[in-house]
C-alpha cells in the first residue's frame, strides 16, 4: 500500500482517453431498412387517390429529366428516381404480379412496392 499513488490512493478516475464504440455497420443498416419500411397498417391506409399527385409530380419530373442533355438517355433512364411512376409489370419473379397497374410508393434497391387502383398495396419482388 506504500507504493501507491495519491490519485490511486484517493480513487482517481481519469476519463481523457475513453473511447466510444463504433456502431456495427451491418446491424445499422438493417435497422434503417425496417425503420423505413411501411407497416400493414400504413398499406391498409394508403389509396390510389392519395398517390394520383405524386404521379402528376412525377411526370413533370422525368421531363425535366429528359430534357437534360448533359448525360446519355442510358443514365439518365437508370439515375432517375421512380417514386410516383406510373408501372405496368411485364415481367416478375413472382409471377401473380404480372399485368399489375398501379404507382410505385416505395422504391429499395431490389424491389418496387405499388398500389392499384383497387387500392390494393401489391408489391415485394418484380
Amino acid at each position: 500500500m506504500k507504493n501507491q499513488t495519491e490519485e490511486q490512493r484517493l480513487g482517481v478516475l481519469h476519463l481523457d482517453k475513453t473511447h466510444r464504440c463504433k456502431r456495427n455497420p451491418k446491424k445499422f443498416r438493417k435497422t434503417n431498412f425496417t425503420r423505413s419500411a411501411l407497416t400493414e397498417e400504413d398499406k391498409r391506409a394508403l389509396k390510389y387517390e392519395q398517390v394520383e399527385p405524386l404521379y402528376q409530380m412525377w411526370c413533370e419530373y422525368y421531363r425535366s429529366l429528359l430534357g437534360d442533355q448533359q448525360k446519355t438517355p442510358d443514365e439518365r433512364m437508370l439515375k432517375a428516381d421512380y417514386h410516383g411512376a406510373l408501372v405496368l409489370v411485364a415481367e416478375a419473379h413472382n409471377t401473380t404480379m404480372i399485368g399489375k397497374v398501379g404507382i410505385i410508393v416505395l422504391e429499395t434497391r431490389q424491389t418496387f412496392q405499388l398500389i392499384t387502383k383497387e387500392n390494393k398495396y401489391a408489391g415485394k419482388w418484380f
